[in-house]
């Protein structure tokens, strides 16, 4: 697996989606040719105490685009709620 950038644009003063290239190399055996498969994301990174952190990412495939911390709703500023209006804990 690697992956290369292929651009970034600056979404605040500390905040920058960096898009994203990945390619996977599949090696199988037993004389079957080996096989590349390729994707996009998009992820937005942070500086926080002056290192940058990975906020979130976006794949670009062809189904509907999701940001990952969609599915971790329960997360509210870095710690986690039973259900609205309850505290974190």
């Amino acid at each position: 697996m690697k992956f290369s950038i292929l651009g970034s644009t600056a979404i605040g003063e500390n905040r920058v989606d960096v898009h994203l290239g990945f390619t996977h190399k599949q090696i199988y055996c037993c004389g079957y040719p080996t096989a590349y498969e390729h994707y996009e994301g998009v992820v937005t990174v942070i500086l926080e105490s002056h290192r940058w952190l990975i906020d979130d990412f976006v794949a670009l495939d062809n189904s509907a685009l999701l940001r990952l911390s969609d599915g971790y709703a329960e997360c509210k500023g870095g710690q986690w709620v039973d259900s609205p209006g309850e505290p974190p804990y």
